[in-house]
């Protein structure tokens, strides 16, 4: 089943889905969701002037390795400034 909340930011008030039917723990720990306990299936995210909405299209399961989620060599910590722009320059193509 999917939850809605929705959230003031200014004058705005913008709808969230998320469902808490897929098992996965802590999905929104490293994303401004955390407080939201279920996997987000449409959001929006405020990026300066912009404001960006992305929703899930379709759900299937599919076992991935655990050696896909290893750090690689060329690992590189972004922060949010960096990742702001890597999302602003892909909106932009």
């Amino acid at each position: 089943m999917q939850k809605l909340l929705s959230r003031q930011t200014g004058k705005k008030l913008y709808s969230f889905w998320y469902t808490d039917e897929i098992n996965v723990n802590n999905s929104n720990f490293l994303t401004p969701f955390q407080e939201i306990d279920g996997v987000l299936m449409s959001f929006y995210y405020i990026m300066g002037g912009s404001v960006l909405r992305f929703e899930a299209e379709s759900v299937y399961k599919k076992e991935i390795p655990d050696k896909a989620f290893e750090k690689r060599p060329k690992y590189r910590l972004v922060n949010k400034k960096d990742m702001d722009k890597i999302i602003t320059d892909m909106v932009n193509l």
